[in-house]
Parts: C-alpha cells; structure tokens; sequence
C-alpha cells in the first residue's frame, strides 16, 4: 500500500478512486501513472468502430503541435467510460463492461477535449465556450458556466463556435475545476477557477490576454497566452498549455500570472503538458519533450523519447523503444528495451503498457529481485495511440477511430459495434417541397440557416440535396434535443447540420455569414435588419413569407442598401447584391493598377474582432520567404497562390470555393528556390529571404469575373466561379517576328490587360552574369534584375485577348514603375540602380536614354515623355489630385539599392513637375488621400512637405509618424489604418492617430498579407515554412467590434512642456487614444514607448486588471484596470521649476542612431541598438544634432542616457570615441560608413552593469563621464554651437538599447552641463484644469458598503466616504466623478484615505485643461 501512494504522490496527492482513470493521463499532473493492477492476461472484451476523427487544424506542424482531438481521448469514472466527439457535438457515456451506450449530452459546439470527472459529476469543455458539469449515471446538466464575456459566435475550423472557444481542457484537484476560454489574446484570455460543486468563481485572470511581452525573435507586442490543452494542476502551480506556444504558469491559489516565456523558447509549443512539483514537460515536434524547472520556467535539457510518464522512481519515456530515466539525473538511462511504444505509454501498478501499431506490449518492472521483462504482447488492428487502465480493463484507441476494451474474461466472440449511419426513406412530399425552396437559393454551398425547425424530414432532405452546412434553430429546446438525436443517428449531425435553441433576436449570427435563410416570417424591420446584417455579401438570399407589397415596405423601413426584393408565388426572396456599401478592393501587387499600396475600404476600422479562423491550410500558400504576391480580394472571393496552384476562398466564411492546380507557374526560383525542403515540422532555417514579387511583381491578377494567371508563355484566364479555364492568350510575335519565351509583367486597368512581353533579362543583355555560387544564402538574387523588367509591353483587349498595341523597351520597363489611371498607361524604361553603379565600376556612364512615358492607354499613342530627371524605379498616381509619384522602392526584403532618398510629383496629364525633393524614407510609399506615407513619416503630396500633428499632451505642432519593431513586409494601408508585422501581425491607427498596436496571437507573413478588402480585415496564412511558436498559425479575417480592448504604444515626443489633456490608466496593458482626442497611457509603463510623464505614488499599493468586457458603463478599458492603496498621486503637468538639470540633446532622426557589422554592412533603421554584439561584434554610432554648447566652453559632466529594450545579465566592456570633426556628417548605409571616420584621441571606457529589466533607464544605463571627449570637440578652433556631434562605441558584450527607429522619448541622450550656466527658473503660473476620476469596484464579490475611502485634489476634499459599489450601483461597474476649475501649477495631487480595513481603488485620472 504504501508502494501505491508513492506512486501517485509525485504529482497529485489529491485522492483518486484506484479503479478509475478519471481525467487526462490519469491525475491533475497528467502524469499517466495509476496504482491500479490490472489481470495479467487481458483479451479483448468489446469494440466502437466510429470513422477516424477529423482534427480541428489543418496543416501539418498545428497538427503535429496540437494532437488534442486526433483520436478519441476516453476517461473513466466506475463503470462508465466518458467519450467526447468533435464532430457530433457530444459526449457519449459507454458501459466499461459491455461497451453499450448509457446515455449521450449534446452541447452547441464540438467537443475537442477529455473530459474530467469525480464525485459523481463529469466537467468537459466545447467550442461553444461553455465548461458543462453533468451528472454522471444520467448525463443531465448540473450546472454550465460560459467563459467568454457575451455570447457572440463566429465560425471557428469551419464550425460555428463561440468567439471564445473553451480550449483550456478542465483539470480537478481539491475541490476546484480549473478551464480557460478563447485562443486569441487580442479578443481576451479568460482562465478560471470554479468551485467544482456549485460552479461559483473562486477566481479569474482575464488580464494577461494584451500582456506586452517578448515574441518569437524576441520582439515585443500585445500578446499573452492562448489557451489550447489540457490544463495541469500541481500544489501550487496551474499549468495553461499554449497551442502552438510554450505553456505559461499562473499561481493555483490566486490566478496570479508568473510566467510565459514565449520568445525564450520560441521555437517550442503544444498542446500537452504533464508535471510533478518540481517540474513540467512541454511538447515539441515529433511529439519530443523538453524539461522546465516549474519555479522558473528555464529549460532543463530535452532527452531522447517521446511522451513520458512520471512516477515515483523514474520517467519512463516512449518511442521506437521504452527507457527509463531516473528522478534525480533525467538526462541519462537507467535501462532501456526496445518495443513499438510510439503510440502511448502508460503506468498501472508495476507494469507498463506501451502503444504501437497493432500491438500493445505489456513490460513487467522490476520486482522480487527480477529485471524489467516483457511479459506480454496483445495484438491490435490499427495504429493505438491512447491507453487508459480502469475498472480492471485496459482501453485502448486507435488512429481509424475504434476503441477497444480488453479485461479477465476471454470473450469468445467480443462484439463490435459499428456506428453507422440510419438510412431511411425520407417524405416525398417534404423532399418535393425542399425541391421547390431550393429554387430561391441560388448558390447551393455554404452555410445555410433555417429557422423554426420541426420534427420531420426537411433538414435531412436539404443536406442530401446540397452542400450546404444548415445551422438550424427552434425555440422548443425539446424539439431540438429530439432532432439532434435523430440527425446524429443520420450521420449528419454536426458534420453537415447543426442546432440550436433560438431564434431571431435571441441567437446571435455572425455577419455575412449565411448563403441561404429561410423559415422565417418579418413583421417588423429590426428583425429583417438582422436577418440581413447575417446574410452573406454578392448573392445571399433570405426567403420569407407575406404579402410582397408589405415585404417591400419593410425592407423600406429597414434601410437596407444593396438589395434586390424578388418573389416566388407568395415568398419574398431578399437577395444581398454585390460589395458592402463603402468596402473596397485589392487585385494587384501593391491594391490596384495605380500601385497606391492602399485599399479604399472604408469599413475596417479599430477596434477588430475574429469574424472567421481555420478552414484552409497553408500548404496552399508560397513560402513565406519567397516574398510572393499577396492575396487578391474582389468580388467577395480572396485568391492566393500556392506553389502549383491558385485557390480561391470565401471572404466572409473562410470556405475554399476552389483550388486549380497550374503546372508552368515558374514559381521557382521566384517565389522559392534551392534553400526550400518541404519538412513542415523541422526547426532548421527553411527557404532564405529573396525579394520574390516585390521586384518580379505578381504574376496573377485578378476582376470580378477572371482571373488571369502567368504560366510561361500563356496567359491562363479563369472563371472566378470554379476555377475553370475559359481561355489562353499566347506571347504575340514582335516586330521581327519572334515571340519571347514567357510573359511578365501583369496588369489590368478597365478594360485593358497589360502585359510584358519576355523578361529584360539584365544580366545576358549587359554581360553581367550572377555569381550562384552561394546556394545556401541565395543572396545573389538581391542583385539580380532579370525578372524586374519586362522587354516589352503588350496591350489587350481583356475579355478577348485582342492585341491593341505594343511596344519594345530599349532597356526594361521596371515592373514597379508600370501604373495606369484615367486611360492612360505610364511607364519608367531605365537600368535598375545597381546596374548603373555596375556600369560606374566599369568606368561607364548609365544611359542617356531612359524616359519616363505617359501613353494613351487604347491606341498606344505617346501622350508626353521626358528623359529628365528618370532616376527611380516606382511610379504611382493619386486619381484624386491627378499626380503621378516617381521614386524608388526601398525596403529589406527587396533587390539591392533602392536608396529611398528622392521623390518627384507630375501633373498626370501634361508631365509637368509639381515639386522634385529630397526625401529619406525607407519603404515603398502609399498614397493616401492628400497624403504620401513613407518610411514611417508622412508627407504632403501636393507639396513634398513633412506632414505634422497635433501632440495630444501639449497640443504643439509635432513631425507626424508611426513606428514598428520586427517585420519582414512593408505596411500597406487602407482608409483607417496602417497595417504590418511588429513582431506579430500589428496596425497604426490612422484615423485615430491612436499609435501601433498588435493583433496578438498570431502573426502576419513576410508578404503583407494584412489586407482591407471587401469590408473585413484578410490574413491568410503566408507563414508556411516558420519555425516559430507564435500562439496561432492559420487563416482568418476580422470586422468591426466597436465593444473589443484595443492597445497601443505610440511614439509622441513629450519634450517636458505644460500638459493640456493626458490620461493615466492605472494598471493598463498600453495606450489607448479615446474619442475626445485624449492620450490614456498606462501606469507604470509596461506596453512599450510612450510619453514620459512625471508621475509618482505612495502607499500601500498594488495594481488590478481585468478584461474590460467585464465592465458596465462609459470607457470600460479604462474601469477595467486601477491601483489600490494609493495614498498620494501626484502627476506633472509642466516643466520643474528648479532648473538644475543639465541640458539635453536627444537622436533626432532615424539614420542617427546606426549600427555597422564586422563586415563594413551599415543598418540606418534598427529598431535596437546592440551594444555591441548581434551576430558579430560591431561598431555603434551615435550622432547628436544641434549640441548647443559654446566654442571653448568647459564641460562639467557628460553621459548618454540608454533605455533597455531587451534585458541582459551578460558581462560588457566598451570603448567610447568621437569622430574627430567640429561637425559630423550624416551617417550612411555605405560601407564601413562608421569604422572609417577618424576618432578623436580621447575615449572612455565604460563596463554596464547587467540590464536586467525592459524600460530601465536608470544609472545603470548610463555611460561613464563622457565630458573629456566632448571637451576635445568643442575646443576645436572650428568648432560653433548647433554642430552635430558622433559618438563611436566598440567592445565586446551584449547589450540593448532602444533606438530612434522604435522611440522617439526612449532612444537615446546626451545628457551634459557646462560651467557657468545659470538656472532659469520657470515662473509657473496656475490655471484651471477639469479633473475626471474613473473608478470600478474590480471585486465581483464586493457588496456597497464594504469599501470607502476619502478623496481630495490638491489638499481639498472632494469626495466624502466614497463608495464606488454603491455609487455605480454595484461591483464591476464604470462610474466617473468630475471637478471643474481645479487649480494646477506645476504638479496635480490626487490624495485617498481609506476608512476601513479595505484599501482604496482608483482606475484612471483624465486632466483638461479648461483655458
């Protein structure tokens, strides 16, 4: 006996009934190890046979990743076996001796994971949000409990599902059941600890989903946890699987976050975790394991084998054989045998049970002086890759869906009971009459939606005469019950129909989602709106009964846009027509024909929320490296090209509408080459950067009827409807009669499709060959032009293919330079610019017949063309204002000098110049509206001027900007945001101004695939060939979600002045800008670069936050989060009065702040700076504009102000010089720009302390006393105030700074002071400000009464014995308090004084000023 409580006391003293196997891998730790001995013989006793399961994700790393609903993953409590089914929407409870069903639980979603079950209750979790506690003999609901804030839906894997699936698998220890919701920090993490009997919350983290936290190339966004797994509880830990990502750890007792080291151990995730109390195994590829130290979460070594079991004296881990490895050195083996152990492995009493295919082995551990032995094999039709011991009976799973119970007794004919569908004959008359509906339905795929389901034959009807997916609904919960029963029986429920208790106004649809409604009748046009709000753009319908005149009125009355009223007999048929009022599209390379890099949507606005995930893998997509074309959106369809294929999906549902396959794509060596292996689960690099379609350009494109498509030498034109091919256009011969071996550029303008006529093929026509000895890197195609530019151009007739003109190019027509607008075709035909620094090497001028040309775009007639002034290679026009844009294409994942320093803008018609300036900017520009944005700064098109601001603190005039961290791809934008990968997928809010924000969980392609087109946001997965473990990796698409958290972090430079409007959220994630212009910003600072404001408290103080769905009342984000214990806040809101800080001088722009590699490669636009060591050891330099320090004058202290972006404990020492010049110049991204400069005879040492937290900037981040370097510059004879100062640092070791590029209020400072400067005091004056309090009793439990507290501002009370329950009328409930004409010089004081035990709380303070 006490050999059996050893046993399981490693990981779950909790008591377990011996029999029972009553949650995932036995216990609470998920070890797999049970104290139960079954016989020594076991026969098979009965056999299920279901249809193999059919897992949630779609590509091969998610599902070898996340494995959660492979097979059937049973439990057993007594004698019943508890199943859950992902495809029926179910669990099934199953007699463990006979195998016969006892009773069966339909929930509104699928069940993906094993339930858990003790004292007579089962608890399991569904895509419906919900954890359900049922009672075990009779399946009858005890009690549910919704995990999500509301009950919004959306389609999830193709199932319509909760928008916060319940993926956080239940897990049970001392009188609590632990589950989490939803899989998308951005939408909100929701993790719970219920009371196990009543269902009560004893607490809930619902504030970690927008933590700012290190990402997969250790880059900083909004995104915490996504729960996906079976949760593991040990003493004092909850262990919260990541999906995709690492596990995170919370505090069992509290909810309190400790730790997610996702960027730690970025290439690590899955869904299952198992643990003792001193440890826990997370899963990798392959279904390997890695140990973490559970108190820290750092790695402790991974071993060889796969999923382990835990126990008192060992882990035995399985495989292609089971080893043993022991407690105290789990690195090494204590034995090994070989055996098929691949599919499971398991502990009962002393032996073990290993799963393989078509046999388990049966090992007899050491006991009695005898050795570890096989005792025993037990044959197996199929692939086992589950066992559980219970109730004296060995069961066992397999791949193709059985499950098998094995016991004592030899069965001399075990039965084995098939599930298989009822087939019956159906109602001629209902089919008849489902006939006739289908007649109004147009389209017969999708998802349909049918209300006021009946018991009879129509829905099984309409499943076997479509494809529909029906999602029906019925306000008599029996009638449902009834229908699910008999569906399933079918074969059809879930798989093809789904039900549900409801109706109109009381069960939410998505948006856009049904093809089909019916069985409905409108009285009234709220109710038609909603309808129609659920019905899918370009052709969904809704057929309902009455009178045709009245039905018009109300579609009328409800003012509906885009609506076609048709009738059959005495049914109306409401049909939604074409494009949602005010979205837009995307059918080229860069949105449209006039390359703007803008879509016109006017609909995708912040805040967004998840309208669709899933349904397609990313196998059919380029790899993301390859830097392929980007979706094409139009006409409701998205269009994505694969390596052999092109498919086109639904925008609003996800549903792949078709997939061709297209042999002569010649995607490689374009859009992937040699460095790709198709090994979707290893972790070794997989296909190198090269530039793909942002110098090749698309070669598809797509309308609203066709879609035409490169393949060699023919133009491929296919039907949108089904993929099909509806025709081929040939290369037409040229002049001399011959015809180029392929097409290459493509577009299409109206009418007209254009293409290139051949590749210009540079390097054949110069003599200039590639060097392709490098196949590992590929980085010979950075420089090569040949596919950049096309020989010719081509102009057709489009829906004919009729040639209507052409011309030659007497060097290439750059594809990026080929745009249209208002008949007119506009083209640059010139050298790329490296080839003219090529030529330049070899002592050759670059032609002198480049031209830039306007061409009349039907008759090929030359309108206007200059030869002045052709340097770049982008052309792109505004039809607005009638402008064409000349410039380069800079960005880092695009052939090789694309300078990024020049900009012209012509009048479109005449070619007339508007302005011709010099600009710095380091990506491809968009033209939005009167606006050119670049390089992450904003210009005037009209002018070429920089664009300003209003700085939301000080109301001054700021230079306008947005900045961004870790992203291969460019932004793109669209009427109210910029859209990019920041570490993960990320947006600017445009119409906001709101700052950078993070869509987390996820992360976009190296192809700026974030799109707004057709109304909704698209991102598609491009991410086929990452290795890393971001928390999500599949399709999606989100709307408008006006009620959803949004977070920022934003780049305002508060340069100390007098604050007009701030707000101070207290225990926020981030920023937020509200509708009134204010500026939240979080305290402390935690969410990246903000302003930094002066603010100081004191107290007793600690720091709350929830999800702010969680709160009634105005700006619930703000009320979400507060501190509590505050005593004293005080807040600057002008400059300090006592003028005894030094001066200081800040980087100024982006290129002042550079780092050099060892081998001469010059970075002007990091976001970081490493101090000095990021690969390689460099050089570091630091140019300080405008020092306004005298000629001569004596320095009294100097030191540069560093602010940490990533922490390091690693040992540095470094060397400081300056570039020996009165005024340094510019750096550049030349060749050893920086090392070359000549240094002045002074230099400093300076040895860091270890950076051990992001945001410092402190004295540890200062550099040694710098003031004898600056002395030696400003004693130069030459040298005048105002000059530009460059530091140079050198050295050895590994530290990181913000840079200008990511901030400009944390990049670097210098910070200096010169003898004889006097102090000015400020004569600070008073003035009125309005002061607004927002607070929320954070405390769902906290009754009125419980908690008051005084508050006064600046020594004046204002509020007596404030009760925040009670004034809001309860717990978790906004209430504002606001003060006029309160008077505020230098500093506002906010005093609480607690009266009771209880500590005060506030969320926020917002300050206006009122003059």
């Amino acid at each position: 006996m006490l050999a059996i409580i050893a046993v399981t006391s490693v990981a779950a003293p909790q008591k377990l009934a011996a029999g029972d196997w009553p949650t995932f891998r036995y216990d609470a730790g998920r070890t797999a190890t049970s104290p139960h001995e079954l016989p020594a013989e076991l026969h098979l006793q009965w056999a299920r046979q279901y249809a193999p399961r059919v897992t949630v994700w779609d590509d091969p790393l998610n599902q070898d990743l996340m494995k959660y609903d492979r097979v059937f993953e049973p439990i057993v409590l007594g004698n019943t076996l508890f199943v859950g089914f992902n495809d029926s929407d179910k669990v099934v409870a199953f007699d463990t001796k006979t195998g016969a069903e006892k009773w069966r639980a339909y929930v509104d979603g699928p069940v993906r994971f094993p339930p858990a079950a003790q004292d007579g209750k089962v608890y399991f979790v569904s895509d419906d949000g919900f954890l359900y506690c049922v009672n075990a003999e009779t399946g009858a609901e005890i009690w549910k409990f919704r995990g999500g804030p509301s009950d919004r839906r959306i389609l999830g894997n193709e199932r319509l599902i909760s928008t916060w699936p319940a993926r956080g698998a239940p897990v049970l220890r001392d009188g609590t059941v632990y589950f989490a919701a939803s899989i998308w920090p951005f939408m909100g993490t929701f993790i719970y600890a219920l009371d196990a009997e009543t269902g009560d919350i004893q607490w809930v983290n619902d504030g970690t989903g927008a933590d700012y936290l290190q990402q997969p190339h250790n880059y900083p966004a909004f995104a915490g946890v996504a729960p996906q797994g079976c949760l593991v509880a040990t003493e004092d830990k909850l262990i919260i699987p990541g999906g995709r990502s690492i596990p995170a750890v919370f505090d069992r007792a509290t909810g309190r976050f400790e730790y997610f080291h996702l960027a730690k151990y970025g290439k690590s995730g899955g869904s299952w975790a198992f643990a003792n109390d001193e440890l826990f195994f997370g899963h990798e590829r392959a279904d390997e394991y890695t140990r973490f130290d559970l108190k820290t979460g750092d790695a402790l070594g991974r071993s060889k084998g796969k999923q382990p079991v835990l126990s008192d004296d060992g882990y035995y881990y399985s495989g292609d054989s089971v080893i043993k490895r022991p407690l105290d050195a789990p690195g090494e083996t204590a034995w090994e045998i070989a055996v098929d152990a691949n599919g499971d492995l398991i502990r009962a009493g002393n032996r073990l049970y290993a799963a393989g295919k078509d046999a388990i082995t049966v090992i007899q551990l050491a006991q009695d002086g005898q050795p570890q032995q096989i005792v025993a094999t037990i044959p197996v039709d199929g692939d086992v890759k589950r066992l559980i011991a219970a109730d004296d009976r060995l069961f066992a799973v397999t791949l193709d869906g059985k499950i098998l119970a094995f016991g004592a007794d030899n069965v001399a004919a075990p039965p084995v009971i098939k599930d298989e569908p009822a087939q019956k004959k159906l109602d001629p008359q209902t089919e008849k009459f489902v006939e006739e509906t289908l007649h109004g339905a147009g389209d017969l795929g999708g998802y349909a939606v049918m209300y006021g389901v009946q018991d009879n034959d129509f829905l099984e009807s309409l499943a076997r005469q479509t494809d529909f997916h029906i999602i029906g609904l019925s306000p008599d919960a029996q009638t449902i019950k009834k229908m699910r029963r008999r569906l399933d029986d079918a074969g059809l429920y879930g798989r093809r129909i789904t039900l549900h208790v409801g109706e109109v106004d009381s069960f939410n649809l998505p948006p856009y989602f049904s093809s089909f409604t019916f069985g409905i009748r409108v009285n009234d046009p709220d109710t038609l709106k909603t309808v129609f709000e659920s019905l899918r753009p370009y052709g969904g319908r809704v057929l309902f009964v009455g009178d045709f005149a009245a039905n018009g009125e109300l579609i009328e009355q409800a003012g509906l846009k885009n609506v076609h009223h048709g009738r059959m007999g005495d049914i109306s048929i409401v049909t939604r027509k074409g494009a949602l009022p005010g979205a837009g599209d995307w059918t080229h390379q860069y949105g449209n024909i006039r390359n703007t890099i803008k879509s016109d949507d006017e609909l995708v606005k912040l805040p967004l929320g998840i309208l669709w995930f899933g349904g397609s893998s990313n196998m059919d997509v380029l790899p993301r490296h390859g830097h392929g074309p980007p979706e094409q959106v139009i006409g409701g369809r998205l269009f994505i090209q694969g390596m052999d294929s092109l498919s086109a999906r639904d925008v609003y549902t996800g549903r792949v509408l078709w997939k061709t396959h297209l042999k002569n794509l010649n995607t490689y060596g374009t859009f992937f080459d040699q460095t790709y292996q198709n090994t979707p689960l290893s972790i070794e690099y997989n296909q190198v950067h090269i530039p793909g379609a942002n110098a090749r350009g698309t070669n598809f494109i797509s309308t609203e009827d066709k879609v035409y498509v490169i393949e060699g030498k023919v133009i491929r034109v296919l039907d949108t409807r089904d993929g099909s091919t509806v025709a081929k256009i040939p290369v037409p011969k040229d002049a001399d009669g011959k015809a180029p071996e392929e097409w290459g550029y493509l577009g299409v303008a109206d009418d007209a499709l254009i293409a290139g006529a051949g590749f210009a093929n540079f390097s054949q026509k110069l003599g200039m060959p590639h060097d392709e000895s490098d196949q590992r890197r590929s980085k010979w195609r950075f420089t090569d032009y040949d596919k950049s530019a096309s020989a010719g151009l081509v102009v057709m007739d489009r829906q004919t293919g009729k040639v209507r003109w052409q011309i030659a190019a007497k060097h290439g027509l750059l594809h990026n330079a080929i745009t249209a607008m208002d008949g007119v075709l506009y083209c640059l035909d010139k050298l790329p610019p490296n080839l003219e620094d090529k030529l330049k090497r070899r002592g050759q001028a670059k032609p002198e017949t480049y031209t830039l040309t306007a061409y009349d775009l039907k008759t090929g007639e030359p309108l206007w063309q200059t030869n002045e002034n052709v340097f770049g290679t982008w052309l792109s026009c505004s039809q607005e204002h009638g402008i064409l844009l000349q410039s380069t294409r800079p960005s880092s994942d695009t052939v090789r000098s694309e300078d990024g320093e020049r900009m012209i803008a012509y009048r479109a018609k005449t070619g007339d110049i508007i302005w011709d300036k010099q600009l710095s900017y380091s990506t491809p520009p968009i033209l939005h509206g009167d606006d050119i944005i670049a390089g992450g700064k904003m210009y005037d098109l009209l002018t070429g001027d920089v664009r300003y601001r209003v700085d939301p603190l000080t109301g001054e005039k700021a230079e306008w900007s947005f900045v961004s961290t870790k992203g291969c791809n460019y932004p793109i934008a669209s009427e109210n945001l910029i859209t990019f990968r920041s570490s993960a997928a990320a947006f600017f809010d445009l119409s906001g101004d709101g700052g950078t924000g993070h869509f987390g969980g996820f992360k976009s392609g190296c192809t700026s695939n974030l799109i707004a087109a057709g109304g909704v946001l698209n991102a598609p997965d491009y991410t086929r060939t990452c290795r890393c473990s971001f928390q999500n990796q599949t399709s999606l698409a989100m709307v408008h979600m006006p009620s959803l958290e949004i977070w920022t972090h934003n780049d305002f430079a508060y340069d100390g002045g007098r604050v007009k409007q701030v707000g101070i959220n207290f225990g926020a994630p981030g920023d937020r800008r509200a509708n009134n212009g204010t500026l939240w910003m979080e305290f402390p600072s935690v969410g990246g670069p903000s302003p930094n404001i002066d603010l100081s408290v004191d107290g007793d103080i600690e720091y709350f936050r929830h999800h702010a769905s969680r709160i009634d009342g105005e700006q619930p984000w703000v009320a979400a989060s507060g501190i509590s214990g505050a005593h004293n806040i005080v807040l600057h809101l002008a400059p300090k009065s006592d003028g005894q800080a030094g001066l200081e001088v800040a980087i100024k722009d982006d290129g002042d702040d550079a780092e050099e590699a060892s081998n001469g490669n010059v970075s002007l636009g990091s976001s970081d700076l490493e101090l000095v060591e990021d690969s390689s050891v460099q050089t570091v330099g630091l140019r300080f504009q405008d020092v306004p320090i005298p000629q001569g004058a004596k320095i009294t202290f100097a030191y540069v102000q560093f602010q940490v972006d990533e922490p390091s404990n690693a040992p540095a020492d470094l060397t400081i010089t300056a570039e020996a010049t009165s005024d340094a110049a510019a750096f550049e991204a030349t060749t050893d720009n920086l090392s070359s400069r000549k240094r002045t005879k002074t230099s400093v040492n300076w040895k860091p302390k270890p950076w051990l937290n992001e945001g410092d900037a402190g004295e540890d981040q200062r550099t040694s006393d710098l003031k004898a370097l600056l002395q030696e510059i400003v004693d130069r004879p030459d040298w005048k105030p105002g000059q530009a100062i460059a530091l140079l640092i050198d050295g050895s070791g590994s530290h990181t700074a913000v840079a200008r590029d990511r901030s400009k209020t944390a990049c670097p400072r210098l910070v200096f002071d010169i003898e004889g400067r006097e102090s000015t005091p400020t004569d600070i004056k008073e003035r009125p400000y309005t002061v607004r309090l927002f607070f929320t009793e954070p405390d769902h439990n906290r009754q009125p009464g419980e908690r008051t507290f005084d508050v006064a501002l600046q020594g004046t009370t204002v509020l007596k014995d404030f009760d925040v329950a009670a004034a809001a009328q309860g717990p978790q409930r906004s209430i504002i308090r606001e003060f006029h004409g309160i008077p505020i010089a230098e500093t506002l004081t906010i005093s609480l004084d607690a009266q009771g035990s209880d500590k005060s709380i506030l969320s926020g303070v917002e300050v206006i000023a009122e003059d």
